[in-house]
């Protein structure tokens, strides 16, 4: 009769391990799947994080712009006005760090420019003395000097430093520009694609908004000063980030431009993997696993630019606690289960050699 029972609960005994086992392996795979949505609302939240800043980031320019339109000594073309408005725009520059510049364009190809000098490098490229802080720029202003385009330099306290012909060439004129005829063609906030500053021969964008009567007031924003957003971005979340125009062209990135177009371009997609996802799974050429996806800049005439993140699969799900707890609470109730189905002979064996060993450890 003892054999029997023994035998019955051998029996039962493996099979509480077949069914354990075959548990294990469902569970390993319901795991995943829970793991994976976890990994994703984080991936999620990361990119919308990501979206906000950039939002945040970009919104100061914006409404700034819409301001200034409405400030009519700015309009008047005349070098006192917009020296007498100069203190004020620069404070809007200090307090923007991604500003370089804010100007006006005339009807009769008037240009009335400030620019900050914020280093040695910028003041090397206007040929201007240490002290230098301030650059205008002034063209087509005042009739006696003709197109020529004349260069003002202040110091931190607005005190003119000097006034000089410039080196750039008469023919530059703001209603050949970009800017100004996209302005004058439609109404509201106008952003150009990414192209390389007349002046400076850095790349940037520029925002611009008609004044009327034809004159329209712009910003430039130098996509170097979005690099180093992006670039504490990436640190934050781990991430590759960049922020490109919806044609593939990198507006701004978390490190070089060239590098990281080519990160981007070389990841391939999973697509057995990635069905009813909102973002893909994909594999770098280096064989590592990365989520990759977009968010959408929700700003007036940045629309058309996606910031674009890419997080590595392992850190997401090494994010996912929830996921950890539920399989180290499901492999409990399995032992659990298994533990009791054991034979008698087999469990009090078992009971007995931890109570030896932890004898042993209590008078060690």
């Amino acid at each position: 009769m003892i054999n029997i029972r023994r035998y019955m609960q051998y029996q039962m005994g493996g099979l509480v391990l077949l069914i354990g086992l075959t548990f294990s392996f469902g569970g390993y795979i319901l795991l995943s799947k829970m793991a994976e949505d976890d990994a994703e609302r984080a991936f999620t939240m990361i990119t919308q994080e990501s979206g906000y800043a950039v939002d945040h980031l970009l919104q100061p320019a914006t409404t700034l712009l819409k301001l200034l339109a409405n400030v009519p000594d700015l309009k008047t073309g005349k070098e006192d006005d917009w020296m007498f408005r100069v203190p004020a725009q620069a404070s809007l520059l200090l307090d923007n760090n991604m500003l370089t510049s804010v100007y006006v364009g005339g009807p009769q190809g008037q240009l009335l420019l400030l620019q900050i000098l914020r280093n040695d490098s910028d003041r090397e490229k206007f040929h201007a003395p240490p002290q230098t802080h301030w650059l205008v720029q002034l063209q087509r202003v005042n009739p006696a000097e003709g197109n020529d385009q004349y260069w003002v330099g202040l110091d931190d306290n607005f005190k003119v430093l000097f006034r000089k012909k410039s080196p750039i060439s008469s023919d530059y004129d703001p209603r050949t520009r970009p800017w100004y005829k996209a302005s004058n063609e439609q109404d509201g906030l106008i952003r150009t694609p990414v192209y390389s500053f007349y002046a400076t021969g850095k790349n940037g964008i520029t925002l611009a908004k008609r004044m009327g009567q034809g004159w329209v007031i712009a910003m430039d924003i130098r996509v170097e000063t979005l690099e180093t957003e992006l670039t504490q971005l990436s640190k934050d979340f781990t991430a590759r980030i960049a922020l490109l125009e919806n044609t593939g062209v990198i507006i701004s990135a978390d490190r070089d431009e060239k590098e990281t177009s080519t990160f981007f371009k070389t990841l391939v997609e999973k697509s057995w993997s990635n069905a009813g996802k909102s973002f893909k799974w994909m594999v770098d050429p280096q064989g590592k696993n990365w989520w990759a996806g977009s968010a959408k800049v929700q700003l007036e005439q940045f629309d058309e630019i996606q910031l674009h993140v890419a997080v590595p699969q392992n850190l997401l799900l090494a994010k996912s606690p929830a996921s950890t707890q539920r399989s180290f609470d499901c492999n409990v109730t399995l032992y659990h289960y298994y533990f009791v189905f054991l034979p008698d002979v087999v469990r009090q064996k078992y009971l007995s050699s931890s109570r030896i060993w932890l004898t042993e450890q209590t008078h060690s």
